[in-house]
């Protein structure tokens, strides 16, 4: 469970860098 937690984690990380600075 903490691995899926830890992905999921990064993907909305990853998902919030590329809204707030596409560039």
């Amino acid at each position: 469970m903490i691995l899926v937690t830890d992905i999921k984690s990064m993907f909305v990380g990853s998902f919030m860098i590329l809204v707030f600075d596409p560039l």
